[in-house]
């Protein structure tokens, strides 16, 4: 949907989205800021690769969220930290070439 808009700083994504495909957001390297449906409950691989200026992902802890994909936050060097609702499930290779922090509101906290 987004693939390649390397000048997209800000998205409103609607309420009732259940899922972030795979590429949808990959390249977008002015995007800094997502915040995350309640209801979405799957972000496919790729789905925030390369999103370089990425410093801030909202998932609220009522998210529905159930998994992220492979690659789906690889190379965003500006994404520190993350706050995940309890099992969500993180593939292994999600934050590939990132520093992110993974934190769960339970109060877990995911070491890479």
């Amino acid at each position: 949907a987004f693939l390649n808009a390397s000048s997209l700083r800000e998205v409103k994504l609607p309420k009732n989205l259940t899922e972030i495909r795979g590429n949808t957001f990959e390249n977008c390297e002015s995007l800094t800021y997502i915040e995350i449906p309640d209801k979405v409950t799957r972000i496919g691989g790729h789905a925030f690769r390369n999103c370089t200026s990425l410093s801030g992902v909202n998932i609220s802890s009522n998210s529905q969220l159930e998994e992220i994909g492979s690659s789906a936050f690889r190379v965003c060097p500006n994404l520190h930290s993350i706050m995940l609702p309890p099992g969500v499930y993180v593939n292994e290779r999600a934050f590939k070439e990132s520093p992110t922090q993974i934190y769960y509101y339970e109060g877990y906290e995911f070491n890479q």
